[in-house]
């Protein structure tokens, strides 16, 4: 706490008793004369250090360091004894709840008792917070305590709470023993909560290898999981090798597919194409799903064939993409060529269209033609929706699908202006069709509403039959 003592205090206050006292007595009295005008510095202290308070007194630490600043009318000069912070110009601190107190320091002597009595106190959200604050607040001074405090509270939420609230205290005054309780005394579901607050505690730490190693002791679980996906991709951004050493050590193809897709993310908006051709090189091809088959994670090669591809076209990197293209099977090459093609802003849209238009893999085709329309829309919507019904009925069908979903989600007072003013024909009927079967999970109402919008009736009973599903 930093205490500021102004001229005006001690010129007031100190310095004339100080000086009138010495005027008049030899030395053996100045000395007291000294202590006389400590015990004023000492009230000073209480009675303007703690402004703001309703009782007028400041509550100094015992090795709270204080600084002194001398001011005048055209100079400030600071005269530090030790570094500290002011309290904020018109701040008030709170005055310390007794009954919370009271709560507190029967939680230190006898936790069951304190419990109890919260429990007979409060209810619902504030029963909840108080128990987080009374565990929390206990175990961050006694983590030990943590094995008989936690299954006695009243849910996973406030288990949880109480974890994020103790384990960074505790994990600064103790870490060996806080990774110690969590390790060998907690178990089950409590031991993945609290590895997980752990991990995230030491990565904001700025102890990046420690939180990786912390995950690898973790028992397999959701919060393994969540605990990777914490820390993955400040993991892939501060320390590649680090990330790469990780995914070779993780023995669950999800937890692999997951920290996979992090790592890709990090070195996509870096840009790192260096980096992600090296996880290209680690990364196997999906096998196709099965029928009948429920989702499930992807390793997704494919896209990020194209994003390498990508960053080498943007930057000119000719012969990294004839590098990339040697490297990869039949169907991955026809991905850096699409890439080469759509990427090119050098050529006009319809002329990039026309060349995707011939590439044999159906696929990688539709998809270059999606990224053409895509970049239009981003550039500019109203254009791009001229643009796509200018194509042939051939490209248009599978276009139009590409401008709903985009401009179509992001701009959708333009877009409801636009399709309404489509003139009559299939390619107006099969727009509003397909517009309204994208909003049939986003908004069934307004899918409805569009259906209304059909002129062919038969299409629009069908349109309307679908929703009602």
């Amino acid at each position: 706490m930093k205490v500021i003592l102004t001229n005006k205090h001690l010129v007031r206050y100190a310095v004339p008793l100080a000086v009138r006292t010495t005027s008049v007595l030899r030395a053996p009295v100045f000395i007291a004369a000294i202590l006389m005008v400590g015990g004023v510095v000492a009230f000073l202290l209480a009675e303007f250090g703690g402004a703001g308070r309703s009782d007028n007194r400041l509550d100094v630490h015992p090795t709270a360091p204080v600084t002194v600043v001398e001011r005048d009318d055209t100079r400030t000069t600071d005269q530090t004894v030790a570094s500290a912070v002011p309290p904020a110009k018109g701040s008030r601190r709170r005055e310390p709840d007794p009954q919370m107190q009271t709560l507190h320091d029967l939680m230190s002597r006898d936790p069951d008792a304190a419990l109890a009595e919260a429990r007979r106190q409060f209810d619902g959200e504030k029963l909840s917070s108080v128990l987080e604050g009374l565990a929390g607040e206990l175990l961050g001074k006694d983590f030990n305590k943590a094995p008989e405090i936690l299954p006695k509270l009243r849910d996973s939420l406030v288990q949880q709470s109480s974890l994020f609230r103790a384990i960074p205290v505790s994990f600064r005054r103790d870490p060996a023993g806080t990774m110690r309780v969590v390790r060998e005394q907690l178990s089950g579901e409590l031991q993945g909560h609290a590895f997980r607050v752990l991990v995230l505690t030491m990565k904001d730490a700025g102890d990046l290898r420690g939180a990786v190693e912390a995950t690898l002791t973790m028992p397999a679980s959701s919060s393994r999981s969540s605990a990777i996906a914490y820390i993955a991709t400040e993991a892939a951004r501060r320390d590649p090798d680090l990330a790469f050493r990780w995914l070779g050590r993780l023995s669950d193809v999800d937890e692999q597919k997951g920290l996979h897709g992090w790592m890709q993310e990090a070195f996509s908006e870096a840009k790192d194409d260096g980096n992600l051709a090296r996880l290209l090189e680690l990364t196997p091809a999906d096998e196709p799903f099965k029928p009948g088959e429920g989702g499930r994670r992807m390793w997704d090669r494919k896209n990020l064939v194209k994003r390498i591809a990508w960053l080498r076209q943007q930057r000119g990197d000719l012969a990294g993409l004839k590098e990339l293209r040697e490297t990869l099977p039949d169907d991955e090459r026809a991905i850096v060529d699409s890439v080469i093609i759509y990427a090119d802003e050098s050529l006009p849209a319809l002329e990039r269209i026309h060349r995707l238009e011939i590439l044999d893999n159906a696929r990688v085709r539709y998809d270059g033609i999606a990224a053409v329309i895509g970049m239009e829309v981003k550039k500019d919507g109203p254009a791009a929706a001229a643009f796509v019904w200018s194509l042939p009925d051939a490209t248009f069908f599978h276009a139009v699908g590409v401008l709903i979903n985009s401009w179509g989600h992001s701009d959708r007072t333009s877009f409801n202006a636009w399709i309404r003013a489509l003139p009559v024909g299939p390619r107006r009927e099969r727009t509003i069709s397909s517009y309204a079967g994208s909003l049939r999970y986003q908004d069934k109402a307004l899918a409805r509403e569009v259906a209304t919008w059909l002129t062919d009736i038969d299409m629009r009973d069908k349109v309307e039959r679908e929703l009602n599903r």
